[in-house]
Parts: structure tokens; sequence; C-alpha cells
């Protein structure tokens, strides 16, 4: 071992012993008949003649570069980065020093760029100001530690870069780049591909991302406007990727990895795929037009492409609607999972940046400036442990105001990583995230409602009803079936804002908000407007809303099958009040059957102030103390008078059936135990109509109506607030 270091050290000493005297290849006249050619596409020219063991460089720095140049550099190099490893060197030529001196490239602040001590590998022949121009000899081997061996049968990868002052704090656009060399014939090309040429002058992640964008709003229309009653259209929109996992579901706040990846297949539908596919096909386009960028390149630019898709999803407008027939809480998914993403990528493109550049650099690197991008790094981390699932179920405050605020802040840093590159790219979904932000904004705090409050204290309910007003009516006959608002009470709390089925109220004349306090912590939202609502009768509210589509169009099937669980009813209850009240002309809607769980008998009455009296709806039974067999088939008996609505109510804590007396002396029937869903969800009940299932509940319960009505053949939608 000794002895081989010994004999590659003697072979080095030697190497240097020979350095070049006197630059002979560069005084023959062979070399002085040479054509000075372009580097690529940088602004310089370039000759070069090999003889023997040594080769003669001449670089000239064109009339293209900016008069106020004081400076070029020019260096092989092992790869297409500024910065390499082991480092290598570069030589300098300064006007103020008049020669050219070799450098070794460290890193990319001028620091970093630092003066060799040896300086006799090399042979000057010579260096002129006007141009800008110098010519050296040196050897093919390696003279130096940092030389770079030259293999003239094959291409040599040269860095460059120019500037107008030394040192320098960073490169501006344009003022450095790498490009391909080849010796033999003294041909050169950039070393960018002739895609990547165009990706150069262009901002590609933003051209690439937004035709993804615009093919996904051209496809969503297609399907949800032109093809959404023909059997491709239902498949698209309805037919989903897996079966839900009955078995492995629970009523646990979290539930398991692989439960939560098998219930979010479960719920993609073919559609929401297609989508995905198109996301994917962007980011497989944007890697070929940078085919020959560095890694860092290509994880920067990946990531800023899930960055501009994941806004996309949580910007609140009408878009969503209008071309894919969906809404905001069906489509955040996408947010969560392109956010996970990000953090992959943005982890893989600093752990790249680290080995050539230092992230806490102030000094601008070509069009980034590093210490923006590793506080855009952090900031996004701090949101991404707030929003994890188990802080988004058990302390949703924290990680809605976290969300709010550090988002803000995360993107201001990483406009300011590449605002060139970065800024354009984020305009069109920050307009849209805007937009929606303001318009909530404008309508939150414009107006209050005054609302009366009841308390129903041993279910732990507060019932807030909106006094009637031209809105509050609007809001009953226009607002989607099942939507809901964005509620605050600045009474309770001037800061938090929740989400809340709205409820019509069985006259139609306004909407109500049932909110029930659950769990030990009284310092919740609901426990606190439990109490407040105690000593209360009135107060204002501030709604953010409507919002929310169900994915199925009741108006279009015979029958419709309502499952619910504990307050999971009220949006159910609320579909029931406006399709009594408000149904438009030719639904075909005329049979509801709600399946309505409870634990005990008093929570039966949890929404007694908005469901409808006997008189206001007609039961299947005569009498409310009678249900109908589950098996016996269904009839059109209800066709010809209107909306036929027949409630089956289980309490799961009682032993025996019976029923509850409703404040206007309704009885409303139960029956004890834990209902049986395929009693009420099976195709011979139906005698193959046309039905459709909706579910708001306890995971156990809405995972379960899932699989039935998907073994069925019945289309299915669930009402959730898990995101």
């Amino acid at each position: 071992m000794v002895r081989r270091f010994l004999t590659s050290t003697s072979a080095l000493l030697a190497v240097a012993a020979a350095a070049i005297a006197t630059p002979e290849i560069c005084q023959s006249s062979a070399f002085k008949a040479l054509t000075a050619t372009p580097l690529g596409s940088s602004p310089l020219l370039v000759r070069s003649l090999v003889k023997g063991d040594q080769v003669c460089l001449e670089f000239t720095l064109s009339s293209s570069a900016p008069s106020d140049t004081e400076w070029f550099a020019v260096g092989l190099a092992a790869t297409a980065s500024m910065v390499n490893t082991p480092e290598s060197n570069v030589m300098i030529y300064q006007k103020s020093v008049d020669v050219p001196e070799s450098h070794v490239i460290g890193g990319y602040s001028s620091a970093e760029v630092v003066k060799e001590s040896d300086q006799t590998f090399f042979a000057v022949h010579e260096a002129s100001t006007a141009p800008l121009k110098f010519s050296y000899q040196r050897t093919l081997a390696a003279s130096s530690k940092n030389d770079v061996v030259i293999d003239p049968t094959k291409e040599a990868q040269f860095i460059w870069a120019y500037g107008s002052s030394w040192p320098i704090r960073g490169h501006k656009s344009g003022t450095r780049g790498t490009e391909k060399y080849n010796f033999v014939s003294g041909a050169s090309a950039s070393a960018d591909d002739d895609d990547d040429n165009f990706c150069k002058d262009n901002n590609c992640t933003a051209i690439v991302g937004g035709v993804a964008f615009l093919a996904m709003l051209v496809g969503g229309f297609v399907v949800t406007s032109l093809l959404r009653t023909t059997s491709v259209g239902h498949v698209l929109l309805h037919k989903t990727l897996a079966t839900p996992p009955v078995k492995s579901t629970t009523n646990a706040p979290l539930a398991s990895p692989w439960t939560m990846f098998v219930q979010n297949l479960a719920d993609l539908r073919i559609g929401e795929l297609l989508v995905m596919i198109v996301f994917l096909i962007a980011v497989v386009a944007l890697a070929g037009l940078s085919s020959s960028k560095t890694g860092i390149s290509k994880s920067g630019q990946t990531a800023l492409l899930i960055m501009m898709f994941m806004l996309l999803p949580i910007a609140k407008i009408p878009l969503w609607t209008a071309t894919f027939g969906s809404s905001f809480e069906r489509i955040v998914k996408f947010h969560r999972w392109l956010g996970m993403l990000l953090s992959l990528i943005t982890l893989i493109h600093l752990i790249l940046a680290v080995d050539v550049v230092k992230p806490v650099s102030s000094e601008q690197y070509g069009e980034v400036i590093p210490l923006w991008g590793l506080l855009a790094f952090i900031t996004f981390v701090a949101i991404g442990f707030t929003a994890n699932e188990f802080m988004r179920r058990m302390f949703f405050d924290v990680f809605y105001l976290s969300h709010r605020v550090l988002s803000i802040i995360g993107f201001v840093f990483t406009i300011l990583h590449a605002p060139k590159k970065i800024g354009p790219a984020l305009l069109v979904p920050l307009v849209f995230y805007v937009l929606g932000l303001v318009n909530q904004w404008i309508k939150s705090y414009t107006t209050t409602y005054e609302a009366s409050v009841s308390v129903h204290e041993s279910t732990g309910t507060t019932t807030l009803i909106l006094d009637s007003t031209d809105k509050t009516k609007q809001f009953a006959q226009k607002m989607n079936l099942c939507s809901y608002f964005w509620v605050k009470i600045s009474t309770v709390s001037g800061i938090e804002w929740h989400p809340f089925s709205a409820i019509v109220t069985p006259n139609g004349d306004s909407i109500a908000f049932c909110m029930r306090a659950m769990g030990p912590n009284t310092k919740s939202f609901t426990a606190k407007m439990l109490e407040h609502g105690k000593s209360t009768y009135t107060l204002g509210v501030n709604l953010c809303g409507p919002f929310g589509r169900i994915s199925v169009d009741v108006d279009q099937y015979d029958v419709i099958v309502l499952i619910g669980g504990g307050v999971g009813v009220t949006p159910l209850l609320s579909a029931i009040n406006q399709r009594r009240l408000f149904a438009p002309k030719g639904s075909k809607a005329l049979d509801w059957n709600i399946l309505w769980s409870v634990r005990y008998t008093d929570d039966l009455l949890m929404t007694d102030k908005l469901m409808p009296s006997r008189d206001q709806l007609e039961y299947s039974a005569s009498n409310g103390n009678v249900q109908q067999d589950a098996y016996e088939p269904l009839t059109d008996a209800g066709a010809a008078s209107g909306l036929k609505v027949t409630w089956h109510c289980h309490c799961s804590e009682e032993k025996q059936d019976g029923y509850v007396t409703r404040a206007n002396g309704d009885h409303l029937a139960y029956r004890a135990g834990i209902p049986v869903l395929d009693e009420y969800i099976n195709s011979s009940r139906y005698m193959g109509r046309k039905v459709a299932v909706l579910a708001c509940g306890p995971p156990t319960m809405t995972v379960e109506a899932q699989a039935l009505a998907q073994k069925c053949g019945f289309d299915f939608h669930k009402e959730v607030f898990n995101w």
C-alpha cells in the first residue's frame, strides 16, 4: 500500500515537474491557423489543438457580453454542474489582474472560490482585455489534484461564467452555464438538449402545468356536462377503485394506515383517477423536457409543479363545481396527497442541494437564493406536522390556524427562492386561491345573522335557528343539498371557524345548525357553545358558505336511501326538508327512506325543532309506532301525492322497541338494538328501481353502507368532515 502511494505520488510530481515551460503548441502556426468557434450557446469563442500529451486552449469573450464585464471564467468539469465533487478548478481572467489564474470552485459563494497556490502546471500564452481573451497550454493528464483529465476522444464538459465585479454575490440569469466540447472535431454543443434549450428560454414548469390543468378542465366539463347520463359517464363519475374495508374500520379517532389507504381507494372514482393520470403525465413531460438538467433542477421543477396543483383544490371558487361537478370537501384529498408528495420531493431537493451549495447562503446562485428555499422548506415541514391526521382530528384549531398563517409565509419564501421562475408558475393558482379567500372574507365579515339558541342538555346539543330574512330564505331554497357553512360565533370565539351542516327549517324560511359537544374536551368549540347557549337566547352568527355538492343527482333516481348515525342525520334531514318544500319539476325521487341510528332515546330529540311534523310528512304507515317490513318491496304509492318519507329509527342501547314524544306531541317510533343495514340496502327490496344511497355518521356505519351500496350496484355518496 505504501509503495503504491509513493509510486502514484512520484507520478504526480513527475507530471508537475514536466510543467509547461513554454506554450509551444499555442505558438505554432497550426494553432494560429485555427478559426475560433462558439462554445455551445455561451458568449465564449474557443480554439484548441492537441499535440502529444498536451493541449492549447484559447477562450474569447464575444461582443454579445455586456461592455462592463470585468472578468470571465472557464474550466473543465466532471459533470454539468458549476460545483463538482471532487472539487475542480477553472481559469479566471480579470481585467485588473491581466493574467488568467487557476481557482478551485468549492461552492457557490465567492468565499468558496479560492485561488490555487500552485500556478505552474500550465503556461499562459497571451492575454488581452480588448476583447477579453486568454490562451494557455496544459497537459491532458491532471497536473493538480483539482485538474480534470482531458480525453480527446470524448466530449468534454466546460463550465463558464462572467461578471461586472469581483468578488461576486451571485450570478444573474444568462451569465453562467455548462457546455459540451469535442477536442477532435473542435465542435461544441450546449450541455442541454434541444428540449432544454426550450426550457432555458421558457418557464417549462408553468407551461406544462398550464397545459395539464387545461386538459383537466376540458375533460371534466366533457364528462360532467356531456357524458353524465351515459354509461361511460356513470362509470367515470360513480365507480371506485376498491371495496371499502368494512372489517378493519373502527370508530376510533384515527384509523390504521392500511385502512386509510384502502378507504382512499374505495372513495377514489375512476374519473378522479384520470385526473391523477393527467398530472403524472405532466410530471413525466416536465422530466423529459429537462432530461439533461441536474437532479437539483429536476427536483425543484417537480416540487414547483406539485405546488401549483396543490393550491388548486383549496381555492374555493365555483370553477370546480362547474367543470367537475365536485366541491372542496371531495377534492381536498388531492391537496393532502400532493402535500405529502411535496414533502418528499423537497426533501430530496434539499439533500441534493446540500452537496453543491450552502443552504443558508443568501448569495444568489443562478436564479435562486438558497436561504429562502431553506426557510420555505422549514415552513412547509411545520405545516406538514400540524396537518397530519392526528393533529387534524384532535387539535383542529391548531391545524386550521397554523395552515392559514404558515402557508402565507411559506409561499412568500418559496417565491423569493426563485422569483422569475416560481412567481409566474404560481400566479394562476394563487389568484384562484386569493379570489376564493377574498370572496369568503367579504361574505363572512360583512353580514351577521341573528339566531335563536336552544340547548338539549341531555344530548349535549345546541341548535341555532337563523332569523328568517330574504337571504336565509334564499339559502333554504337555492343551496345545494347537504350544504355546509363555516360558522363563527364571536361571543364564543373571535377567531375560530368550524364547518357545520346547514339544515333547512321545516317551513323552509331559514336554515339552522345543530352542534353537538362530544367527548370530554370542555374547551372545544361545541362544548363552549353548549355552555354559552344555556345563558343566552339569541346571538350573532357569521357564516362563510354555502359549500358542498353531493356526488349524486337525487332527482334522477326513483328511491333515495338515507343512512344517518347520531348527529350525522343533520345533512340528511336538511335534504328531506329542502326536497319536500322545493323539489324541482320533473324530479323522479319521490320515495325517501331514512334510517337513523342513535345510542339513546333522548338522542332522537336532538333535532326535534328541525324535524317536520306528522302533518308535514306523509308516513308510509298510519301509526307512527309501526315499522314497515324491511324486505317488503316498495311501491309507487307516494308518486300521486308527492314526496313520501319513511323513517326507520334505531336506539342501539335500548332493549325494547318503543317511541319518544316530540315537543309537538308527535310520536317517533324506534326499534331497539343496532340496525342491520342490509335490511335497508338490498336490491330485492327495490324491484329494479334506480336507487341512490346517502350516508353520514360514524365510520363503521358509512363504510358498511358504502360496501352494501357497491354490492347492490347503487350509486353512493357520503358526507364526511375528516379533512
